[in-house]
């Protein structure tokens, strides 16, 4: 039982985690990243992971993978969409 209970927890860290982290530090990092981006990260990282485990891939596998699939989703979402206007911090 324990082993079972290792693996839905990592194939839930995946699910949620890997859109997550891909479309944060691609908004933070990445100047082209926008919002169609994100939610296609969010997308792929959640696909990824449901994906895998009813390929019944090894565990490690779905995690690694849904992070890859979000950060290529992230990007190819990002090149595929028209930018946001410019971000300026300061008032003019």
């Amino acid at each position: 039982m324990g082993y079972a209970v290792d693996q839905f927890h990592t194939l839930d860290l995946a699910l949620f985690l890997a859109g997550a982290f891909a479309a944060v530090t691609g908004g933070l990092y990445r100047s082209r990243a926008n919002t169609v981006g994100g939610y296609s990260a969010m997308l792929a990282g959640a696909a990824g992971s449901v994906a895998f485990f009813f390929f019944q891939w090894p565990v490690n596998y779905a995690g690694l993978g849904s992070f890859v699939l979000a950060a290529v989703a992230m990007v190819v979402g990002s090149l595929i969409s028209k930018p946001g206007p410019a971000f300026t911090s300061a008032p003019r």
